[in-house]
């Protein structure tokens, strides 16, 4: 073997050979794949059910640049808190939880047009857009920017994620091609 290496020692070298799943220095048409491609990695990877949460929540929240997520799954058709993420500083703080849905928690009114449509909803500055502008939680929270997406197993609503950025409008602009 060494004398191989000897022989031909630029098979040795290894060249790093370009990925979908790194972003910098990317084209621009290439950055929705690579996010995709990101979050089915990490989630492929999970088996424990905790730690597949805690990744999915990550995962989104950093990649689409959100404040705040939830998630929400459906029990006996009730919607039910399942995870909570926030950022804080640099990093994303994962709240693992069982409970039933509160009410605000998140604007009512986009989780139940998403579960009821099987809809995504992607609204630049919610506290602009009728008829969600009236919702009492965009009203108190002055929530900007939301994105929910239904999550479906079977053609079925199981949950949704819900993910917002209550300081700017317009951050899941970016995102819409990857819902």
């Amino acid at each position: 073997m060494r004398q191989l290496d000897e022989l031909y020692p630029y098979l040795r070298e290894d060249e790093p050979v370009p990925g979908l799943t790194s972003t910098i220095g990317a084209p621009v048409e290439h950055l929705d794949l690579a996010t995709v491609l990101k979050v089915s990695q990490a989630v492929s990877g999970e088996i424990v059910l905790e730690n597949l949460i805690d990744t999915l929540m990550r995962t989104a929240i950093e990649q689409a640049g959100a404040e705040r997520g939830v998630l929400i799954v459906s029990n006996e058709g009730e919607p039910q808190l399942a995870a909570q993420a926030t950022t804080s500083r640099e990093t994303v703080v994962v709240q693992l939880c069982d409970q039933h849905l509160a009410t605000g928690t998140l604007p009512q009114a986009v989780l139940h047009y998403v579960m009821r449509t099987r809809e995504s909803i992607m609204l630049d500055d919610a506290a602009a857009q009728p008829p969600f502008a009236a919702d009492p939680y965009i009203q108190e929270r002055r929530a900007r920017s939301i994105l929910c997406l239904p999550l479906l197993a079977r053609a079925k609503v199981i949950g949704s994620l819900y993910l917002e950025n209550s300081l700017a409008p317009g951050v899941f602009a970016h995102a819409r091609s990857w819902y």
